[in-house]
């Protein structure tokens, strides 16, 4: 099913009228120098990757990305991103490529529809090209988990109705989906556990899993591959997930979603294990006075692999709030956080428990067309006592002060 949905925007392209066409392309450089603290054996809550030699100090991070995106008739489109940076596997890869149709509406009803690799449109914070953050430089826990191992492989239908048509001062959305991959969603979730970070999975990427005593010979699963592929399609069941949105006078949003991969638990294939993952999601958006603007968002889900007594059954909740102000072309974002992880299995040598806070100060400059300063402090301290087994402290403070410069069109 992936490689045929990979397939459709190009036989589109190929039977597709050529007038009324239009391609555009976009270009990412951000440079970024942080100083940053760093765990070993893959517990890092920043995902750098930047190996035991940087354990604490000065890095740079340089991420560029190449978008393109084509649409004929008014109504179809075609749109592929990709993404690179020096961080080790880094390597050039697709975070999205799919087609969508979007019919002319002639009334309030506006129905669209995409089918290929897409990201689920649950960030509030990552709304802008590339699935780039529009508030900071780092996105929350919630957000940043969506980034690493969530990505529909799927279809998707979105209907609108637009109040405004109609003088109305009120919008409603209803978004459904189906998709596959994404069977091991929720391994990063109960081996490492909630991260905070920028970077963004690319398709058919792998990602390293902490050193665990649960991975070894006498571990509960030494069939487990120390590195995780979160868009592999094990067991052939189809997921789903649906959401509704309330939008008030352009100040006011509340959004509430269901997602479901379907995952049977007991499948396994070259070294993936298929996790049964499901949460709801809630997030409010409310505009003051057009340039104050809090942002909430609530994430609760579970997530089970295994079959009793060696399983993995894992309950997760995170949550939220911003504050931004705007002002001219600068912004100042504060943003309070906590997650927590609750192992409810009784597997040995496999304790999954954590439970974290963190609190993030941004700021932004849009000093000229296409480019952006910005800079950021981030502290996030969590207690996993799963890091005594790898002789780590059960409950460090990471930090992380970041600079950036960002051009993108």
């Amino acid at each position: 099913m992936r490689t045929l949905l990979a397939a459709v925007p190009v036989a589109i392209l190929l039977t597709s009228p050529s007038t009324q066409a239009n391609s555009e392309f976009g270009f990412l450089a951000d440079g970024r120098f942080q100083d940053v603290s760093y765990r070993e054996q893959g517990f890092d809550k920043h995902a750098l990757k930047l190996g035991e030699a940087n354990d604490v100090g000065r890095n740079e991070v340089l991420t560029a990305g190449g978008q393109w995106q084509y649409s004929w008739l008014d109504e179809w489109r075609v749109k592929v991103s990709a993404l690179a940076d020096n961080l080790e596997d880094g390597d050039p890869g697709l975070i999205e490529a799919f087609v969508g149709y979007q019919p002319i509406p002639d009334d309030a009803w506006r129905s669209q529809f995409r089918t290929g690799m897409f990201f689920a449109p649950f960030t509030m914070e990552n709304t802008e090209r590339f699935w780039q953050d529009r508030y900071g430089l780092t996105p929350s826990a919630i957000t940043s988990w969506f980034g690493e191992e969530l990505r529909t492989f799927g279809a998707e239908y979105q209907l609108d109705y637009r109040g405004e048509v109609e003088e109305k001062p009120w919008r409603l959305g209803l978004t459904a989906a189906v998709f596959q991959g994404n069977d091991p969603a929720g391994s990063l979730l109960a081996w490492r556990g909630f991260g905070l970070h920028s970077r963004i999975s690319r398709w058919n990427e792998s990602i390293d899993l902490p050193l665990l005593p649960a991975f070894s010979d006498a571990g509960p699963f030494p069939k487990q591959s120390q590195e995780v592929n979160p868009f592999e399609e094990i067991d052939h069941r189809v997921g789903w997930y649906v959401g509704g949105r309330f939008e008030f006078e352009r100040s006011s949003q509340i959004q509430l979603w269901h997602y479901d991969n379907r995952g049977d638990p007991t499948s396994f294939r070259d070294g993936q294990y298929s996790w049964d993952t499901r949460f709801d999601l809630l997030s409010i958006r409310q505009t003051f006075a057009s340039d104050w603007e809090v942002l909430a968002q609530w994430l609760r889900g579970e997530s089970f692999m295994g079959a009793a007594p060696t399983s993995v059954d894992i309950a997760f909740i995170a949550q939220y709030v911003m504050i931004n102000r705007r002002f001219d072309n600068q912004s100042v974002s504060l943003r309070i956080e906590h997650f927590k992880v609750d192992d409810n299995d009784l597997t040995a040598l496999d304790n999954n428990d954590e439970k974290g806070r963190a609190i993030t100060l941004a700021w932004l400059w849009h000093f000229a067309e296409r480019w952006r300063l910005g800079a950021e402090w981030l502290r996030v301290s969590a207690k996993r006592p799963a890091l005594a087994t790898v002789d780590i402290p059960t409950e460090p403070d990471d930090h992380q002060v970041s600079l950036s410069i960002r051009y993108i069109f």
